[in-house]
């Protein structure tokens, strides 16, 4: 046999080998790539749903615990709401809390004034789901130096 022969032999050989084992093997190893990317963005997205769960848990346990605090319902959201308000750089900060018909445990109207950022701050801090709070109206109004929040919410009580 000539080596013409061989070499072309030995060519079709090649080309048959990569059609046969390393293309398959190629799309293989692509979708075993797309797979493991597809699975971080679940876990991701998992981990990440349970950071906000236990957050959330958190947050309705602190809550309950409050509103349990003494038994007395008013006093135990005002002490959250001003806990929750300590070391924060707003102003003219007037909080009512009082009694509120049934279902609702608790009234809460709450005003204060600030730079745009902190008064957000305030305003996620006291809205934080699972924090026993639903609110009704939340105003936002600007101001030369910064923001107005008015925030108006019931206290359903604890969550069982």
């Amino acid at each position: 046999m000539s080596p013409r022969r061989v070499a072309a032999a030995l060519l079709v050989l090649s080309g048959a080998l990569w059609l046969g084992v390393a293309r398959p093997a190629r799309r293989e190893a692509e979708a075993a790539r797309q797979e493991h990317r597809r699975l971080l963005e679940a876990r991701r997205q998992a981990r990440s749903r349970v950071e906000r769960l236990e957050s959330s848990d958190a947050a309705h346990r602190r809550a309950a615990g409050a509103l349990a605090a003494g038994g007395n319902a008013v006093t135990a959201l005002r002490r959250w709401v001003l806990d929750a308000l300590q070391g924060a750089p707003v102003r003219g900060v007037r909080l009512e809390v009082r009694p509120a018909p049934p279902p609702a445990a608790v009234s809460l109207h709450l005003a204060a004034e600030g730079p745009s950022g902190d008064v957000l701050l305030v305003a996620g801090e006291i809205a934080r789901p699972g924090g026993g709070l639903v609110l009704d109206t939340v105003r936002l109004t600007r101001t030369p130096g910064g923001l107005l929040l008015g925030l108006d919410a019931l206290g359903l009580g604890a969550r069982r």
